[in-house]
């Protein structure tokens, strides 16, 4: 099993921070020793993988481990940074960018997985932590979207074009699946030479 190394206060056991991430016992005993948000990352990117499934129209055929797994994964590989976005101290959703190896040849930085709760949609907040990570990190970006998800095309193409960012073509490396595209962009030189 894949995950970092922690001790259990109460055996004096060393066992893995997914198992105990995955761990849905009201009185496990590990909780206390993990910080509460990652429990919060863990219900968030639940809550997301039901929204794609939705809009795939179909569900993921991984079993369940696995799908934990690819949560624990952003959480824990050097290359990838999870940022919580926050409302009023609570955290609704998160933005995760991916660099070598998880990234395009041909760009810097991948926008592995974004989400917002429903409720929360609408307030600026995505827009706002894009905005300050690529600020803070200029370069080439690129994405995997569903087909389908024409509204989160839009969103992407137009909060780019709003940082000074034109689209490109990039190669397919084979990690397209069915019904998704790929979406990259770069700093646009007729503002950046102005």
């Amino acid at each position: 099993m894949k995950g970092l190394k922690i001790l259990c206060r109460d055996s004096g056991e060393i066992i893995w921070k997914t198992a105990c991430l995955n761990c849905e016992k009201s009185d496990c005993k590990l909780k206390g020793s993990i910080p509460s948000y990652m429990f919060d990352r863990k219900s968030l990117y639940k809550d997301y993988l039901s929204e794609i499934e939705d809009i795939r129209g179909e569900k993921f055929s991984e079993p369940e481990e696995e799908k934990n797994a690819w949560c624990d994964d952003y959480m824990i590989k050097s290359y990838y940074t999870w940022i919580d976005i926050r409302y009023l101290d609570q955290i609704v959703g998160f933005l995760i960018i991916g660099t070598r190896p998880d990234c395009h040849p041909q760009c810097d930085y991948f926008i592995a997985q974004s989400y917002i709760r429903p409720g929360y949609r609408k307030r600026g907040l995505m827009t706002d932590a894009v905005t300050k990570y690529v600020d803070e990190h200029p370069g080439k970006y690129c994405m995997i979207i569903l087909e389908k998800n024409t509204v989160a095309e839009l969103f992407w193409s137009n909060l780019f074009k709003d940082l000074s960012y034109e689209s490109f073509d990039i190669y397919d490396i084979g990690c397209l699946h069915k019904g998704e595209v790929q979406l990259a962009f770069k700093p646009d030189r007729r503002v950046v030479n102005m």
